[in-house]
């Protein structure tokens, strides 16, 4: 028994982060949800994340969503905001990329998944072997998006072969003896050679061991006898594509120096790597793979591609296959299994061995799990799991399905019950890779953000409704209707009960629309000299400058000792100076050449220069002459047809900004218990942020004068605008302001709304002291500077308008203040809200644990204890004001609210009266000074 060589597995060690167990004394109070844009990962489906680099490895790089007239490219928030989150003390967050959803009506095809041909694979008709039934196999990326452009599959066969004992046929199956070492399970593809060029292909659908060793079955309705063969003589041709076969014209054979070739037309789009199919007898195809153009036997109006494999396969199993065997050649049985390769250009990403061909293999090909299927799984068990530490990949997904699950496979299956191999290599380094099938629709369209609006946020079906109705739709949409569907946007977190803190990171954007914009000019290459070598142990190194590039972001520093930079030490600053610190303790000839950056694009290298690093009193030889010149300008790409970004000023009045976060707030309000951090656009000023929220409070009345339904503002034709009934919702958002700039310097450095970082400190509150400590004043960790420029007048002007300002202090940059949007005086102070949100938590937990308990006196005493013994926990941490417990609460359950009537109704009432601990907002230090010069003095 051998088995066929393949790529070597490289050893690695993986981390992963393992939750940290929670007090369950109180309700957990950290758990935050994020909604917005991200390049891959399941639409609409929340996914939970507890680190930064799960969060990554699901919804990618920031995608990019429309350019500005100056050629800025405007980027999504989501990612950045969870990550601000996660390094404020976040531990745990569900995340919803939002995106367009089809819509046949509104003449919208939504998100759409690429999908990636597998150069020699086939999928066979279930049954015969028609000609219009087969066709390429081809795999799905795993979420739809434009994200899977660069990748490209390939496929290499593993095979291992051993001696068959016997073949059989009896009671409409056949069978096969293998030895019992061999290994092969349900799924299988097995090829058993009859005869030279007859093999018996197919499936195993049975595996059965006994004293000779294992006994396989095989379907014979699956069971194909493949033969080698030659298109000589078939008069009509298909080429095989993803769906159905295209006929070509000015089809024929030709053989050329004992060489068969295929001739067509030379319009015909037919290319090297193409397999063609023909008809041939007794119930059979020829399917061909084809190899390179012969130019010098090709004419005008034709073309001749080699044949490089045909091979003859029969529709159905005669009965009198066995006697095709001939008994002197050996029963050779190979068991054929793929290896799956993914590659981003030259550079491998993924990669998976020992794959079935077969759907009922345990790692299935054509079973590789999406993102739905993955996180839809998990979805159910996490949200409704008891104990939050506890991983439920294990309980819900196979072995197969969480090798793919961490690191993220970028591909998922395709829709076939058994996949045939034709012209497969077994040598990995001469697979062909398949690229993505074009689609004809532009990235944006793709990734179904060509379309800026507020239902990318909400739930069509839930928008307009109000606090007292959202939530029971929601359940009925979800779960009770005969047909429940996945809930959109925002409202697909409506059954997280864990969550408690949210956040729509990328609802400030100003939109954009689909135009013709001029690229930007070209990047040319700067000129390189050095300055000086510095010998110090600090600062010393070669002193370089650079001439300035006009439009660049940014340049890159490379040095290194070869001329062809194998192994350079590379460098990314803002400015047209560095130094460049020696790469070896004895002085030698260190080599530096730069580029110009502008955001992702990267232009021409300088010129070579050389220098003696370290610094040295003598040279030890001559510099060598370096013939490296600047390379030339790279040509301008033409004019494209692109999504160009809205100016503030068109945005206005920001109704769709307006609609998500007034759905934000009534969601959150039929919660009860969550609260939402609500940023604003970048470019506001003080001014603006007090407009925008006096536009946010409504001023309309639900009813006229007569008391019938007023007529209601709609914002961006989905959501009504507040109304003065509804203004106790904004007691549940906390409006920021200016936005925070993170990232590294010189390199990606951007303005994030500051949601993420805000919530982050909510949550590290909640885990550390509690959540009625007032989260403000504590410092953004990875914040550099603050982006638009308040000054100390808008920050004051902010506060006035309820909008708590981010500021900078001697200790960091921080929210100068934690107050709700809230009418009532008595609940501004976030941590009151937050308070209340918890006493709300606590109740349905506690009156869970009395449901269809027997209603009694001892009952009621019993939780009054209960709710005492929690609330003066919450009291001694500071939750509660008041010299002694009595003062910060009162539990009342007993007759005063529990009458006899009440009681014979099954009706159980708990009365909790608190005294919630304001935060300290003003603090007077009088320094007096006593004494004299000649006395000495005391502060």
């Amino acid at each position: 028994m051998t088995s066929t060589a393949s790529l070597p597995t490289l050893p690695r060690v993986g981390f992963e982060t393992v939750p940290r167990p929670v007090d369950d004394t109180l309700p957990r109070m950290d758990v935050a949800g994020f909604v917005g844009f991200a390049a891959s990962g399941p639409i609409d489906l929340p996914v939970l994340v507890e680190d930064a680099v799960a969060l990554r490895d699901v919804f990618g790089p920031d995608p990019e969503l429309a350019r500005t007239d100056d050629g800025t490219r405007v980027r999504a928030h989501l990612a950045r905001a969870v990550e601000a989150f996660f390094a404020n003390g976040g531990k745990r967050a569900w995340v919803v990329r939002v995106a367009a959803r089809p819509d046949i009506a509104r003449g919208r095809r939504g998100a759409m998944t690429s999908r990636f041909m597998v150069p020699g694979l086939l999928v066979p008709p279930q049954s015969g072997v028609r000609v219009d039934e087969w066709r390429l196999a081809t795999l799905r990326s795993r979420s739809p998006g434009s994200w899977s452009d660069r990748l490209t599959a390939s496929a290499t066969l593993e095979v291992t072969t051993c001696v068959a004992q016997d073949v059989s046929a009896g009671d409409g199956r056949v069978g096969a003896v293998v030895d019992h070492a061999v290994d092969v399970v349900t799924g299988d593809l097995v090829r058993i050679t009859l005869a030279d060029d007859v093999f018996l292909l197919g499936a195993v659908v049975g595996v059965s061991v006994g004293p000779a060793g294992r006994l396989l079955t095989l379907d014979p309705r699956a069971t194909r006898l493949t033969q080698a063969a030659a298109l000589d003589g078939a008069a009509t041709a298909y080429r095989l594509g993803e769906s159905s076969p295209h006929q070509l014209s000015g089809f024929a054979t030709a053989n050329v120096d004992g060489a068969p070739y295929v001739v067509v037309d030379d319009a015909e789009p037919l290319d090297p790597g193409d397999v063609v199919i023909a008809g041939a007898p007794a119930d059979s195809v020829v399917v061909a793979l084809l190899g390179d153009v012969a130019p010098e036997l090709s004419t005008t109006g034709h073309r001749y591609l080699r044949v490089e494999l045909a091979t003859r396969v029969r529709g159905d199993l005669p009965a009198s296959w066995p006697t095709l065997r001939d008994p002197a050649t050996a029963l050779v049985l190979e068991v054929q299994r793929v290896r799956l390769t993914v590659r981003d250009g030259d550079a491998v990403v993924a990669a998976l061995t020992g794959l079935g061909l077969g759907a009922a293999h345990p790692r299935a090909l054509c079973a590789l799990p999406d993102d739905d299927r993955v996180f839809g799984a998990l979805l159910g068990p996490r949200a409704a799991a008891e104990d939050l530490s506890a991983d439920p990949a294990s309980r819900v997904l196979t072995s197969f399905e969480r090798e793919c699950l961490s690191p993220r496979f970028p591909l998922g299956g395709t829709l076939a019950t058994v996949l045939l191999p034709l012209g497969l290599s077994q040598d990995p380094f001469r697979s062909s890779p398949g690229s993505r099938v074009p689609t004809g629709e532009p990235a944006p369209s793709r990734d179904g953000l060509d379309t800026y609006a507020a239902d990318l946020f909400v739930d069509r079906d839930l928008a307009a409704l109000g606090v007292d109705t959202l939530l029971p739709a929601a359940w009925d949409l979800a779960y009770l209707r005969q047909a429940p569907r996945r809930l959109h946007g925002l409202h697909a977190l409506a059954t997280l009960d864990e969550i408690s803190l949210v956040a729509v990171p990328d609802a400030v954007h100003t939109g954009w629309e689909h135009r013709e914009i001029a690229a930007p000019p070209a990047l040319s290459a700067p000129e390189l000299v050095v300055e000086d070598v510095v010998d110090d142990l600090v600062d010393g190194g070669v002193r370089l400058r650079w001439s300035s590039v006009p439009t660049a972001t940014g340049y890159e520093l490379e040095t290194d000792l070869a001329e062809t930079f194998p192994a350079p030490v590379s460098v990314t600053m803002s400015g047209t100076t560095a130094t460049a610190a020696p790469l070896t303790a004895c002085t030698s000839v260190q080599l530096s050449r730069v580029r110009a950056i502008r955001h992702d694009e990267q232009g021409p290298w300088s010129n070579v220069v050389a220098a003696f690093a370290p610094a040295a009193t003598f040279a030890p030889c001559l510099l060598p002459t370096v013939t490296a010149e600047p390379e030339p300008p790279r040509p301008a790409d033409p004019p494209t047809s692109a999504w160009r970004a809205r100016t503030s000023a068109e945005a206005e009045p920001w109704s769709t900004l307006l609609a998500v976060q007034s759905a934000v707030l009534r969601w959150c309000a039929a919660r009860g218990d969550v609260l939402a951090a609500l940023a604003l656009p970048g470019s506001f000023t003080a001014d603006d942020a007090a407009r925008h929220v006096a536009r946010l409070r409504g001023a309309r009345a639900a009813f006229d004068d007569v008391g019938q339904p007023a007529e209601l503002d709609v914002l961006d034709g989905i959501v009504p605008a507040l109304t003065q009934d509804e203004m106790f919702v904004l007691g549940y958002g906390a409006a920021y302001h200016p936005w925070l700039v993170s990232g590294r310097p010189g390199s990606d450095l951007g303005a994030v709304p500051p949601e993420g970082a805000v919530l982050g400190t909510y949550a590290a509150g909640a885990l550390g002291a509690g959540a009625w400590i007032a989260p403000a004043r504590r410092q953004f960790l990875g914040a550099l500077a603050l982006r638009p420029d308040i000054g100390d007048d808008g920050l004051r002007a902010l506060a006035g308008a309820q909008v708590n300002p981010v500021a900078q202090d001697p200790s960091g940059f921080m929210a100068l203040t934690a107050t709700t949007l809230s009418d009532v005086a008595a609940l501004w102070p976030v941590n009151v809200r937050r308070l209340i949100a918890l006493l709300r938590r606590l109740s349905v937990r506690e009156g869970a644990r009395t449901v269809f308990e027997q209603h009694d006196r001892e009952l009621q005493q019993l939780v009054r204890m209960r709710f005492e013994r929690i609330l003066e926990g919450v009291y001694l941490r500071g939750g509660l004001a008041g010299a002694t417990p009595d003062e910060a609460f009162d539990v009342s359950t007993g007759a005063a609210v529990n009458s006899e009537a009440t009681m014979a109704q099954g009706r159980f009432v708990v009365e909790v009266r608190i005294a919630p601990s304001r935060p300290l907002e003003f603090l007077t230090v009088r320094l007096v000074l006593q004494g004299t010069n000649s006395g000495g003095s005391r502060l």
